[in-house]
């Protein structure tokens, strides 16, 4: 008995040893089902990318985070979420928020039904300097319209090669090509998608094209596209237009558009669809949801979206028809009056000294509602040197108007300061960064060579001019002066007193002696060099001059020398002359 139950306790402490060590709730990264994409993958701050999951459990919610566990939040705050489809995948857009670093990000989509997950990286990129300039990736496409599938999309780039915001809208000269959307505005890149629809097109090649229209500076960039339509089946059916595009506000919540069933073959075709939303909401409809469609004829279809209980936003959801036929809904929601700021950042440049510095940004209500609004505007520091006019106004639909921000710069010293204006609507708020940078003025650097100048003569002899070089080394013009003091001062003149000298320069100053009215001796003198219009900033040049006395039959050279070589020590300052002994 004692046996039996030590074995079980020794079973039971082996038991609950290995569940210490089984995983608990962490999702899995391994899972080779799984991939997430982001187009585009390189933005600046404001931009959208959409996120794109395939292979995730069906109809399982996915949360959303980046970097290191942290949550990324949809427009209204809360957590961003996503159901996926009865397939496991999933679409949704993102905005990069002011937030984020410039640099690499991750992207993690987790399935914490299954406890798998799926990253990619993103880039956001620094704002440009420079006028905005719209780019795109390629200037060709190429379709093929299969009897299968009728429609065929792909993405076409669109990237900003200057600072600033790109505002953009695109027209088909086709009816069988479309772009959705087919206007907006970015800052570093946007993702468009390009879709074609053989739907009434018989066999053949095709060609179109889509201009893009950049409305600052009202510039133009074409993309020419190419349909291959091969044979029809004699059964087939096509759906056009293969995207729809709506736009709500939060006062007027529903639309409608229609679509086009065509059975292009020779038997009836019974069909059926069904709407699926990115974000798992009930707010896309389609009427009827089934039927047939004879021979060569076509019916329409009503879409409907309802987006009452939707918060504002960007949405994209689904119609999928039996032959495999998929048209693509986007959905945006806008406040009835919509603030727009471009761009979203500045950034001011002055000197230190100055009184003012500026610049404008524009405001435009992009909704259909006439709105009030009120700007007020902050800084890091807490000074008050920021500051918008106007400061209030109001705005009807598609209107605009030039917003003036001035800086203060009086009492601030050289350095960079952060700000922020504050946009406020009754729905909406909306914010521009500020970027001061105040620089140290430029100044001329005033530096001599050499720093002393020695003179040796006999009396009644003026010694050999010698020079100095004055420079410049600063930014700015130096204008200077120069002056002689000491008591040696009238031994010594110079052939230029003053000037100006360009950044960078140099000039030279000869200095000649006149020693006719000094005995033998030492005498000393300073040449001051200074800016005149800062005379704090100065050099001197000591100059030294020794007249040795006539040399005599009795004494020769001998006694020059020896005056010469006393004169090499130090002597108190001014020097009186003396006349040197004689020998009997």
């Amino acid at each position: 008995m004692f046996l039996l139950i030590a074995g079980l306790c020794l079973l039971l402490i082996i038991t609950a040893t290995l569940l210490l060590f089984l995983p608990i709730g962490r999702p899995s990264t391994t899972a080779s089902q799984q991939s997430l994409t982001a187009v585009p993958d390189q933005l600046r701050i404001h931009d959208l990318f959409t996120l794109t999951g395939r292979g995730f459990g069906p109809e399982h919610w996915i949360d959303f985070t980046y970097d290191a566990n942290q949550k990324i939040l949809a427009s209204n705050g809360h957590d961003l979420r996503a159901r996926t489809d009865k397939q496991g995948n999933f679409t949704v857009q993102i905005q990069v928020p002011e937030h984020w670093k410039v640099g690499s990000h991750s992207i993690h989509a987790t399935d914490y039904t299954l406890r798998t997950a799926a990253n990619v990286q993103i880039t956001i990129l620094a704002a440009a300097q420079g006028e905005p300039h719209l780019q795109l990736t390629t200037e060709t496409l190429n379709f093929t319209a299969h009897p299968t599938t009728p429609t065929e999309s792909q993405t076409l780039t669109l990237s900003n090669n200057g600072g600033g915001s790109v505002h953009w809208q695109a027209n088909s000269d086709q009816s069988w090509l479309s772009i959705s959307p087919n206007s907006g505005s970015f800052s570093g890149r946007s993702a468009v998608q390009v879709t074609v629809n053989r739907g009434g097109l018989a066999p053949g090649t095709y060609s179109g094209q889509l201009t893009f229209r950049q409305k600052e500076g009202d510039t133009e960039e074409v993309v020419k596209v190419t349909l291959k339509v091969e044979q029809a089946q004699k059964e087939e059916l096509n759906v056009s237009p293969s995207v729809l595009s709506f736009v709500v506000t939060t006062t007027a919540t529903s639309s409608t558009q229609r679509l086009t069933l065509r059975n292009a073959g020779t038997n009836a075709i019974h069909w059926s669809a069904k709407a699926k939303t990115g974000d798992g909401n009930d707010w896309l409809n389609i009427s009827p949801p089934e039927g047939q469609v004879t021979a060569n004829s076509s019916i329409q279809l009503e879409v409907q979206v309802q987006a009452t209980q939707l918060p504002i936003g960007s949405y994209q959801g689904t119609i999928q028809f039996t032959n495999g036929t998929a048209v693509a809904v986007n959905l945006s929601v806008i406040a009835a009056g919509n603030l727009v700021v471009s761009p979203p950042s500045l950034t001011l440049s002055t000197t230190a000294g100055q009184q003012t510095t500026g610049a404008s940004f524009t405001l435009q209500n992009s909704g259909d509602e006439h709105i009030q609004w009120q700007g007020t505007a902050s800084t890091e520091d807490g000074a008050d040197w920021l500051s918008l006019e106007p400061a209030q106004g109001s705005l009807s639909a598609d209107e605009q108007a030039t917003i003036m921000v001035h800086a203060n710069v009086s009492s601030l010293a050289a350095g960079t300061y952060q700000g922020v204006i504050t946009l406020q609507s009754a729905e909406q708020t909306k914010q521009l960064t500020v970027t001061l940078n105040i620089t140290r003025p430029a100044t001329p650097e005033l530096t001599v060579q050499p720093g002393n100048l020695r003179f040796i003569t006999q009396e009644g002899s003026n010694a050999d001019a010698q020079s100095i070089t004055l420079t410049n080394s600063g930014a700015s013009p130096l204008h200077w002066q120069s002056t002689l003091e000491g008591t040696g001062a009238y031994l010594f003149s110079i052939d230029t007193a003053e000037g100006s000298l360009p950044a960078g320069k140099s000039v030279t100053i000869t200095v000649s002696s006149h020693v006719s009215p000094a005995k033998p001796g030492t005498y000393t003198a300073t040449l001051v060099l200074q800016n005149t219009e800062d005379p704090a900033m100065k050099q001197t040049v000591t100059l030294t001059m020794i007249v040795n006395p006539e040399p005599t039959p009795a004494q020769g050279t001998q006694s020059s020398k020896t005056l010469e070589e006393s004169s090499k020590q130090p002597q108190p300052l001014p020097t009186s002359t003396t006349t040197p002994s004689t020998s009997s």
